[in-house]
């Protein structure tokens, strides 16, 4: 008997079909729940680990008691805030100031934070990074699924509170739409590759898409939680699309109409509220929509041409940008500015 008879070349070949069909279903299976259980990642300094405590959506978020902040005025009036600056009170916060900024990196050694606050003068205003670019909250959040970073949340607090009773006016600033927690707890949320993979930048971070209404809820939440914690103005910084072409978007999608109804729906939803909303963005559009620009800027080289971008909508450059910067050129003086606590640290 021919051992690779017809019939026997059918068997084999029926056979290494239906092997093949069932690697194929073994194959989808096994991505389908990778796909799955993507969502209850967590990426730690440690490593990945699944967490199936990790919700899909976040629950709403009181807002905040107005009574000890001005709510911000939707008359075109600019809100006065008093301040203690050298002993003397100022009013109309959106006036030149300078001030300092605390990054996460600072956050993680308040001891030198004290130190150095302790060897100064009360600083007019401080901007204090208040969510890192992962998505953990350097304060106790209530919002479903956040995750707090490795930090001493209560110092931080009895920080903020110690500058809050000095008189200091208090910033606060969040990455905006760098968020990897709630893009793999949000899956929909996020900027997604041709294969539906969400795209990461360079630091291994995911990001949300301004244009969905989800994210427009999970930062006015963030919002609300920062005024309760004694802050009078959010900076939602970060405030673009990534550049990258590897990004999939719809058809005839508007980055920049993206932003501006993000921004507006921001400004809007909270005009009465006793935050003031501002931006950190090089979009003109969307600068002229908050109650100040925030700008990241190395050298003094740069302050003209920065200024020049936002010359035509916005009414007083002067007051209304604010470079956050590590130089001391004096070119950035005309302009409000703050310089990081410590020196050593951006």
């Amino acid at each position: 008997m021919r051992i690779f008879s017809y019939r026997n070349k059918t068997r084999l070949k029926e056979g290494l079909i239906f092997t093949a069909v069932a690697a194929l279903l073994v194959f989808a299976i096994l991505i389908g729940v990778f796909i799955y259980l993507q969502r209850f990642l967590v990426y730690t300094a440690d490593g990945v680990r699944l967490d199936f405590s990790q919700p899909s959506t976040i629950s709403p978020v009181q807002s905040a008691d107005k009574s000890e902040n001005p709510p911000l005025q939707n008359d075109g009036v600019t809100p006065e805030i008093d301040i203690v600056m050298e002993n003397e009170t100022v009013t109309n916060q959106k006036e030149r100031f300078s001030g300092l900024y605390l990054t996460t990196s600072m956050l993680a050694d308040l001891d030198s934070v004290t130190s150095a606050l302790s060897a100064m003068e009360t600083p007019q205003a401080v901007m204090v990074d208040m969510k890192s670019i992962f998505g953990n909250f350097y304060y106790q959040s209530s919002i479903d699924g956040t995750q707090t970073a490795s930090a001493d949340l209560t110092g931080i607090a009895e920080l903020l509170s110690d500058l809050k009773e000095k008189g200091v006016y208090l910033i606060a600033r969040i990455p905006s739409f760098s968020d990897s927690n709630f893009a793999l707890a949000n899956q929909s949320c996020g900027l997604a590759l041709s294969s539906g993979a969400l795209w990461m930048d360079e630091n291994g971070c995911y990001w949300l898409n301004p244009d969905d209404a989800l994210v427009v809820y999970y930062l006015e939440a963030i919002a609300a939680e920062l005024e309760s914690l004694g802050f009078q103005e959010v900076v939602f910084d970060q405030f673009a699309f990534p550049d990258s072409e590897n990004i999939v978007y719809p058809e005839e999608f508007s980055q920049e109409d993206a932003l501006v109804n993000c921004a507006t729906q921001l400004v809007s939803n909270l005009q009465d509220s006793g935050i003031a909303v501002s931006f950190g963005s090089t979009v003109p559009s969307v600068a002229s929509l908050g109650y100040r620009t925030y700008l990241s800027a190395s050298e003094g080289s740069q302050v003209a041409s920065l200024v020049q971008t936002f010359s035509t909508t916005l009414e007083d450059p002067s007051s209304q940008i604010v470079f956050v910067t590590t130089s001391r050129d004096t070119r950035f003086q005309t302009y409000s500015v703050l310089l990081p606590l410590v020196d050593s640290q951006t």
